[in-house]
């Protein structure tokens, strides 16, 4: 049935089955005490028994198998000491703590109307994160204190009693029919999600079909609240992916499956050992699911797309789970370890009427999962996929974290959709092994390093080939003047005469070796020039390059890059070598992530080889008491070369560090011995000490963090409304329509005859085409651009006035049927009002804005460049003034004096203001006119994301620079600026005279191109930056007007000014 259309005032929950899953205990149980008076558990009795008191439910049991000699109350003294001993273990179901603590956040009264006595209610929530869901009910009925049970109404009256509310207005969620019935019978409208255990004891169309059925779930996590009125969850991913908090772990052995994965649906799955799983599967929602996978040694994390269940189309009769990881492999991986990070619900299983329909949805399912995994709180679960020791534990909830006993701490490669695309040979190979080519590329310390070697072996083969020329040569010649006995007899005296260019030979292999490494390296050098801030794109164009001397020698020339390892020097080694900072090539990413640690002290890096015969000695951080980069002060301390970073030991013994002594001091007389070193304790051991339950929420443990850093994360995410946005340069709007994207929203803009500029939405009401492929017209005296598919004209303010196919003109819409938008210039640009209409014009912030880009003594230069990466990340970096020095260098940082000095930092009403010292360096005859002891600099942060920097250098030159940082879509941004020179700007300075020749329009294109150099180099930065394998972000002085702006930003979030980027219902159009 379609979900009810009147709002709902309250929601009502059952417990046992709907909430906490009890059933899988009472089954157990019941079974266990049938047998003892030799009678079986049989679905049907289960399905009489569901729902109901206790008493009743053992009577419908003993009527159900017409069990003699034995009463309900025997049956019931018999099974309630065990139950009671078992209820502390039972946990949330599902969604459960979700679905309460969004309803109890948005103020909407929440209520409990179980069949369990008091004392039974309070036993099953009195341990771990159960215990805190009592709080969140405003009325609770039990078992034991109405006159009847259900299928009765009596429950439910009280509770809407309680509430003084009308049943009508009552949402009910149960999971048996007997619940159903009552809640019906009371008058209020059901949600039916049918327990886990039983759900196959009877059909979900038994329960549809009742009356004030309003849906059937397959689980709490499908549950949309909007659909009656309720505030809808702000969690969701992509519109539609519920995010799982906190992700949970599945392992198993890859097997062969059914065989048709890929034989009739074309996609390669990667069956699990059921056999081993079944008890983990039994207690698993159905649906699919995304996340990360990790296979056998490999270090690569890929993204992966997974069902759970009984697969309908094929009628399995066994749960199953089947993963696809969206990674073209060279070869099968059977027999080798899958770990699963699960961090995403999708949608519950369905069935399918054609095999083609099933396909289809397989790969709208895949499609969802690549995009919701970009999401930085579903990039967090990555670092779930690393553990290589692990055990196969249960798990009973999908809302439970799932770590192993043993935690392989290593760095992992995380494989970009864009990566598995090009990339066909990423198969993960078992350690040891032989290298892939990536791994190869990765040993080299340049991509001139192979060339070389090359070119070498090609010179040396030259020179060979040279010499044997001419030796064969001269012998042929003797052969024929002297015949084969004298030539056999002089052989010896005339080995000299054998090689007459013997100078010329060496000579040429000298040549061809260089040569044919000129035609390589002059390749190379190209495609780094072609791409100088994608070192993904170089690295997959130097694979697929393929010049002369490549194509005469396609070897790796592996054999000889071994020998030189064996020789070469330390600074040889590769760039991966020390695993401290990152390094990018071969079209992947390698990196070393700040992987998150329990709340104890490691007193030690781990050695993973297997010959290691003790640990190295403890890593610390100065006053810190926990993993540098985990938590620590706001201050960041000052570290030695070998603190705050793991040290791995994976080929080579590494050296003792020899003890520095201090020049004030002198040298102990002797060296103490190191004490024995202390193993961390397993994660599962510290839990257990904290007293913590299989599945319990550790408060102020890792899982706190993660979900802290999470929140975090999707909050900057966020879209800022009710603000002002730069759709476009002035420079660029003429009286032609001209294509905008603004927050995800497509529109179009042009200049109207009186001059203003008029905006309106891009996609065309009548067949989605794009207006601004079109044209400008006139009708009924309205400019209107005119849809290039159809013709139909809109004007300014949305409204239909021509449509060329129509008979009678009176039949076109007269209302507006596409959006227009609030739009203003100012300062040299466009701004959109991104938000609510309803705002009145004078309650609307004011549009970000400094008097020099009007004032004529100064002189603006307009530009914009696009960043592949969200928009925080843009943005914070124009405001993050501590990077200048050194991505920067070049242009006029200086990274000898890095120091930011004096920095304070005050709230304005729409944003920050900081202001601080620094020293530049000169560049150039312009910075060197220019120069200063020290810069001066104040810099502004303005809601929603523009930055101003002004400051003033010597003789009197300024510059300003006015940065707007708008959101395309959720990883596209744009940066509209302006940069704003003036000399001598006060007229009583000695330059006042030459402002005019500095201003002159002449330079324009030289201040251009110095702002976009400056941004490249941002550009490429910036689009590498991974916030999200970050878990606590450590800062200094110089950062505090990044952190205040955050802050900021975030008590607007708190007001409920954000709006989810992609999200099906995010667009100007609606009135927020």
């Amino acid at each position: 049935m379609a979900p009810c259309a009147q709002p709902v005032q309250a929601v009502i929950f059952d417990l046992d089955g709907t909430l906490l899953d009890t059933e899988s205990l009472v089954r157990s149980v019941s079974a266990a005490v049938l047998d003892r008076h030799g009678a079986k558990l049989t679905p049907e009795a289960e399905k009489a028994a569901i729902g109901r008191r206790p008493l009743e439910a053992w009577q419908a049991v003993i009527d159900s198998l017409d069990v003699k000699d034995v009463t309900a109350q025997q049956l019931f003294d018999e099974s309630e000491p065990l139950l009671q001993e078992r209820w502390p273990s039972a946990h949330l179901l599902p969604g459960a703590e979700r679905i309460l603590v969004h309803l109890h956040a948005k103020g909407i009264p929440v209520a409990l109307a179980t069949s369990s006595s008091r004392a039974s209610l309070q036993r099953k929530l009195s341990e771990g994160n159960k215990r805190r869901i009592l709080e969140f009910f405003q009325a609770v009925t039990c078992g034991d204190e109405v006159a009847e049970g259900k299928p009765a109404p009596d429950a439910f009256r009280n509770i809407a009693s309680q509430l003084q509310l009308d049943p009508a207005d009552c949402l009910v969620f149960e999971d048996a029919p007997s619940g159903v019935d009552s809640a019906t019978a009371a008058g209020m409208r059901v949600v039916v999600v049918p327990s886990l255990t039983n759900r196959l004891a009877y059909p979900a169309p038994e329960l549809d079909a009742k009356s004030g059925c309003c849906e059937v779930l397959s689980s709490l996590l499908d549950f949309r609240p909007a659909q009656y009125g309720l505030p809808p969850f702000e969690d969701l991913v992509c519109g539609c992916v519920t995010p799982m908090h906190p992700p949970w772990r599945l392992v198993g052995t890859v097997v062969k499956g059914f065989g048709r994965g890929s034989k009739e649906l074309g996609i390669p799955t990667a069956n699990l050992d059921n056999s081993a799983l079944q008890a983990v599967l039994a207690e698993t929602v159905t649906g699919i699911y995304c996340g990360w996978a990790s296979i056998g040694a490999s270090l690569e994390v890929y993204q992966m797309v997974m069902s759970i269940g009984w697969n309908p189309f094929y009628k399995n009769t066994e749960k199953t789970a089947e993963p696809w990881i969206l990674h073209d492999f060279a070869e099968d991986f059977y027999g080798q370890e899958l770990r699963l990070a699960v961090c995403g619900y999708i949608r519950p299983e369905a069935n399918f009427t054609s095999l083609d329909a099933l396909i289809a949805r397989i790969h709208e399912d895949a499609r969802i999962s690549k995009s919701a995994l970009q999401d930085p709180a579903l990039m967090q679960a990555q670092q779930l996929c690393v553990a290589a020791t692990v055990q196969l534990t249960s798990m009973c909830s999908a809302d439970r974290i799932m770590l192993s006993t043993d935690i392989w701490l290593t760095s992992p490669r995380i494989c970009s959709p864009a990566a598995s695309d090009s990339d066909k040979l990423g198969k993960p190979t078992p350690s040891p092994g032989p290298k892939s080519q990536e791994q190869v590329e990765e040993d080299d310390p340049t991509p001139f390093f192979e060339p070389l070697l090359r070119s070498f072996v090609l010179g040396l083969g030259t020179g060979v080939i040279f010499e044997s020329g001419h030796v064969t040569l001269r012998l042929l010649s003797l052969l024929w003047e002297m015949g084969y006995r004298q030539t056999v007899d002089i052989l010896p005296s005339v080995q000299e005469q054998l090689a007459p260019l013997f100078v010329g030979d060496h000579f040429a292999a000298v040549g061809a070796w260089f040569l044919f490494y000129t035609i390589e390296a002059v390749a190379i050098y190209s495609i780094l020039n072609q791409h100088p801030h994608d070192q993904q794109a170089a690295a997959q164009a130097l694979r697929n390059m393929k010049p002369l001397p490549k194509r005469m020698l396609p070897s790796r020339m592996q054999l000889l890059k071994s020998v030189l390892r064996v020789f070469r020097a330390p600074g040889m080694q590769p760039a991966m070598a020390g695993m401290g900072q990152p390094r990018y090539s071969s079209g992947r990413q390698s990196f070393q992530p700040q992987l998150p640690q329990p709340d104890f002290q490691p007193p030690q890096t781990l050695d993973f080889r297997e010959d290691a015969d003790s640990a190295p000695p403890p890593i610390t951080s100065p006053g810190m008491d926990m993993f540098p980069g985990f938590s620590g002060p706001s201050v960041e301390p000052e570290l030695s070369p070998q603190q705050g970073a793991w040290a791995f030991v994976e080929e080579e013994e590494t050296p003792e560090a020899v003890p520095q002594i201090h020049p004030d001091r002198s040298a102990p007389e002797s060296i103490p011995e190191a004490d024995e070193p202390v193993m961390p304790k397993p994660l599962a051991k510290v839990r257990e000490e904290k007293g913590l339950k299989p599945g319990a929420w550790d408060q102020g443990g890792l899982e706190k963090k993660i979900m802290q850093r999470a929140k975090e994360l999707r909050d900057r995410r966020l879209y800022l409304k009710d603000f002002w946005y730069a759709a476009a340069l002035s420079e660029k709007v003429k009286d032609k329509p001209v294509a905008a994207e603004v927050c995800g929203e497509k529109l179009v803009l042009w200049r109207g005859t009186d001059g203003a500029v008029h905006c309106i939405n891009d996609v065309c009401p009548h067949r989605g085409a794009p207006l601004s492929l079109g044209w400008m017209e006139t009708h009924n005296g309205q400019q209107c651009v005119v849809c290039p598919y159809h013709g139909w004209a809109f004007d300014a303010e949305g409204v239909c006035q021509h449509v060329p196919a129509a008979e009678n003109m009176a039949d076109r819409p007269k209302q507006s049927i596409t959006e227009a938008y609030a739009v203003q210039e100012k300062g040299g640009f466009v701004w959109l009002f991104y938000g609510s209409k309803r705002m009145p014009a004078e309650e609307r912030p004011d549009i970000p804005f400094v008097p020099e880009l009007v004032d004529p003594a100064w002189r603006p230069t307009y530009g914009e460049i696009e960043f592949d990466c969200a928009h925080w990340s843009v943005f914070e970096n124009a405001i993050d003034m501590a990077h200048i020095h050194y991505l920067h260098d070049n242009s006029f940082g200086n990274k000898e004096q890095p120091q930011i000095r004096d920095m304070t930092c005050k709230k304005l009403a729409w944003g920050v203001e900081a202001k601080f010292r620094l020293h530049n360096k000169p560049v150039n005859a312009l910075w060197e006119f220019s120069k200063v002891p020290e810069v001066r600099v104040t810099a502004k942060a303005l809601l929603p994301s523009t930055s101003v920097i002004s400051f003033t250098l010597g003789n009197g030159l300024s510059f300003i620079t006015f940065v707007n940082t708008v959101p395309i879509s959720a990883n596209k941004t744009i940066n509209r600026f302006c940069l704003i020179r003036s000399l001598a700007a006060d007229e009583a300075t000695a330059f006042a005279k030459l402002n005019p020749f500095f201003n002159w329009a002449g330079f324009d294109i030289f201040a251009r191109k110095a702002m976009l150099k400056i941004l490249g180099e941002d550009k490429a930065m910036v689009e590498q930056l991974r916030p999200q394998l970050v878990l606590h972000e450590a800062g200094v002085r110089a950062d505090i007007p990044q952190q205040r702006f955050r802050a900021l930003r975030q008590e607007y979030i708190n007001l409920g000014y954000g709006v989810e980027p992609e999200a099906p219902d995010n667009r100007v159009r609606i009135d927020f």
